[in-house]
């Protein structure tokens, strides 16, 4: 079987739009929600909308992540990438497995 030297481009691109998506629910939970929940209140402008954005993107990654998997399941896997230096391969396994 051959086995292909990239993965599938639906993939990448499902790959770096959850990471997108990742890091944007991060800063609007650290800097819009944690401040209002440890200060025990709400009532603060705009908190209503960053929650709504916040808890869309998080339904986003779900729905991303779903299909990113069922794709994954019908096309073939490369062989695994070689950064050329066996700490930075280590690392990278770890902080992807982390992400998981």
């Amino acid at each position: 079987m051959n086995t292909p030297k990239r993965y599938h481009p639906a993939l990448v691109t499902l790959h770096w739009l959850v990471a997108l998506l990742v890091l944007t629910d991060f800063y609007i939970g650290y800097f819009y929600i944690r401040p209002i929940i440890l200060s025990g209140g709400g009532g603060v402008r705009g908190t209503d909308t960053m929650l709504k954005i916040h808890m869309a993107a998080g339904i986003a990654i779900l729905v991303l992540i779903l299909i990113r998997f069922v794709i994954r399941l019908a096309t073939r896997k490369p062989q695994p990438a070689d950064a050329g230096f066996q700490a930075l391969n280590i690392l990278a396994r770890v902080v992807h497995y982390a992400l998981f």
